[in-house]
């Protein structure tokens, strides 16, 4: 229902009440409007002590704004296709008795994003978009490409020339062409061992980091030779051992060598032979995204680690910042010209709320990370986490999950020399 506060006296000084929960509420002139498992109701406060009903839309709604003569009602996954689309209906309120849909807007969640070359690839619900960022501050989709049997939770997407390689769940690897961006298709697939989490690409190889999940696979790394695209061969596999509590999460490969994140440890793997890659260093900690640059793994979890992997067989935290798990956590990290992105969810203690979004860190100095920046999504305690972030030509791209895609300037390449001033998204999209 609706309750309403004295601001002064901080008492109750009258109320509503509804069938249905209320999640969301915003008020005009002398109307309150109510979104949630009733749709839109339409409250005239003119008299406090006495609201009463004037008018209401049938719908589910988790938020509502009002501004000049319409409402604006989103709707994330609950009612809206859940759990991976969203939608953004504009209502008419000029005449408060009768509010009418004016238009529909659907959309869907995006959880993953590469980018390269001037175009940014993204992975949500079931579909792989394709957008020409050649102008960060004007994103176009060019084209795009269903992928069926993905889900919200299953995208990782890693790209390389005209490839884009997709770690699909349990779909296994997915391998897209997109020489022409404006027709991505599926050339190859590489059937799944067990729960595909994560992808890196390099040197004609795929590094897929397999969880298992359900008792359907064995869970380690799979190695996968993409020479040609069109006929993926997996060429090596390094199983971790029965009863080992880790889960692959995440990948990155520099030089001979891959890092897993398996939610309590980074793995170090000698991959210089793909068929047979092995193990020649540990380290526990909280690990559930990685990116590697220059002799430091920057590994996210309740927090931000920074390892220090110049010697493989021994990797050696040096630098962290320290989160309560219990309140959030960091998911996924991409690294460049001395800043760690980083992706998650965690508490907003002034305002006791749960929240979304991008942290920046400066890591030019990797013994003493410190954070610079924070960027919090339009979505907050409802739909699921923001994941995926990459840097790629001087911008920076969160996939926010129900929010859309956001593009950021780099911070290193923003017009100001103070790093929060990149956290000025150059665009927003909902896609």
């Amino acid at each position: 229902g609706l309750h309403i506060i004295h601001v002064l006296t901080y008492h109750e000084v009258g109320a509503h009440s509804t069938l249905g929960e209320q999640w969301s509420v915003a008020v005009s002139d002398d109307r309150a409007y109510l979104a949630g498992l009733d749709g839109l109701l339409v409250i005239d406060v003119a008299a406090p002590s006495s609201p009463a009903e004037l008018g209401s839309l049938d719908g589910v709604a988790d938020t509502v704004e009002v501004s000049d003569g319409y409402a604006y009602m989103a709707c994330r996954g609950y009612g809206c296709g859940y759990p991976d689309n969203g939608r953004l209906q504009v209502v008419d309120i000029s005449v408060p008795a009768e509010p009418t849909e004016a238009a529909t807007i659907e959309f869907a969640s995006t959880y993953a994003v590469a980018a390269s070359d001037g175009y940014a690839y993204v992975g949500g619900s079931e579909n792989l978009r394709v957008f020409d960022v050649s102008a960060p501050s004007a994103p176009v989709e060019v084209g795009s490409l269903e992928v069926p049997g993905v889900s919200y939770e299953q995208w990782s997407v890693a790209s390389s020339g005209d490839s884009v390689y997709v770690a699909a769940g349990y779909e296994g690897l997915r391998v897209i062409d997109v020489s022409t961006r404006s027709s991505p298709v599926e050339v190859g697939v590489v059937e799944p061992g067990g729960f595909a989490s994560d992808v890196a690409v390099s040197g004609g190889y795929v590094y897929v980091a397999d969880r298992g999940g359900d008792g359907l696979g064995t869970t380690g790394l799979r190695v996968v030779e993409v020479s040609t695209p069109s006929a993926p061969v997996e060429v090596g596999f390094l199983e971790w051992e029965p009863g080992s509590a880790g889960e692959p999460r995440g990948v990155a490969v520099s030089g001979n060598y891959a890092f897993v994140a398996d939610l309590y440890s980074l793995r170090v793997i000698d991959v210089s032979t793909p068929s047979s890659p092995f193990e020649v260093g540990f380290i526990e900690l909280d690990a559930l995204g990685v990116a590697v640059s220059g002799s430091y793994a920057y590994v996210t979890g309740a927090g931000l680690e920074v390892v220090d992997i110049s010697h493989p067989a021994a990797p050696v935290t040096v630098g962290s910042v320290a989160y309560d798990p219990a309140l959030g956590f960091f998911q996924k990290v991409a690294v460049s010209s001395g800043y760690a992105y980083v992706s998650g969810e965690w508490h907003d203690a002034v305002n006791d709320r749960a929240v979304k979004g991008l942290r920046v860190f400066d890591v030019s100095t990797p013994t003493a990370p410190v954070e610079v920046g924070v960027f919090e999504t339009s979505m907050e305690s409802l739909g699921y986490s923001t994941t995926g972030v990459a840097v790629s030509d001087g911008a920076v791209f969160l996939a926010a999950g129900y929010a859309g895609l956001y593009v950021f300037n780099e911070c290193t390449r923003g017009p100001s020399p103070n790093a929060q001033a990149c956290l000025v998204p150059a665009a927003a999209v909902q896609v």
